[in-house]
């Protein structure tokens, strides 16, 4: 699997809302294009959005943590034994803890989805 990560309403890597007090962190998963037929207006590849990651007091940020500035949701088999894939959030104060998370977790799914 390949991620991309790309920063919105900001420069790369700044950490700061724009003067919107807007800031996400969007993570792409690198899909090709066959595997999607139906989009086969795209060459060879394409990108699809699987995860944003927030930061606590801009627009739109879902950080519930108290004493965490990053949040991100991303689904999950958590508890795939009582409803199945459901969404769970993530916190930290570590951008890069939270890309880690993101992406371990898509490998697990791949890993379930492939062994199915």
């Amino acid at each position: 699997m390949e991620f991309y990560w790309k920063y919105n309403y900001v420069e790369e890597g700044v950490t700061t809302p724009d003067k919107w007090n807007r800031w996400a962190l969007v993570c792409y998963l690198k899909v090709n294009s066959k595997a999607l037929p139906e989009y086969g207006w795209h060459e060879d590849h394409m990108y699809i959005r699987v995860a944003t990651m927030t930061q606590k007091g801009t627009v739109n940020a879902n950080v519930a943590s108290v004493t965490d500035k990053y949040a991100v949701q991303i689904p999950t088999f958590w508890e795939a034994a009582n409803i199945g894939l459901s969404y769970m959030y993530f916190y930290s104060n570590d951008i890069e803890e939270l890309k880690k998370i993101t992406e371990e977790n898509y490998i697990k799914m791949q890993t379930i989805f492939t062994n199915s």
